[in-house]
């Protein structure tokens, strides 16, 4: 997942990625905390690539406080369970950070 920083005058400047060339890592979300101007990105799947889509595999986030310049290490656990996660939402912004989360339209009918 790389990042961007388009300040509005045509200027694009690409930021700290959160993770290259990795595989089965889904649906990122990005949140700004309004009120310390920290990014945080929510998706599915872990950094190293070892989830896999359409199995059991996490939602995690990370955090930027430094305008993406640098995220924190590692992935942070946001869902209490593993699941086959298809799809997953954030606000764009606001007083708190939260995920929704939906199962796949699959899963349980399929094994």
């Amino acid at each position: 997942m790389r990042t961007w920083d388009i300040n509005g005058t045509g200027s694009i400047t690409e930021k700290t990625a959160i993770s290259t060339n990795i595989d089965d890592q889904y649906y990122p979300q990005i949140y700004i905390d309004q009120s310390s101007g920290a990014i945080r990105v929510a998706y599915i799947g872990k950094r190293d690539g070892t989830d896999t889509l359409g199995t059991t595999n996490g939602v995690y986030y990370t955090t930027s406080t430094d305008g993406m310049a640098s995220w924190s290490s590692g992935d942070t656990t946001y869902s209490a369970t593993s699941s086959d996660w298809r799809n997953l939402w954030t606000p764009l912004m606001g007083p708190r950070f939260y995920c929704c989360m939906a199962r796949s339209f699959f899963a349980g009918y399929y094994d």
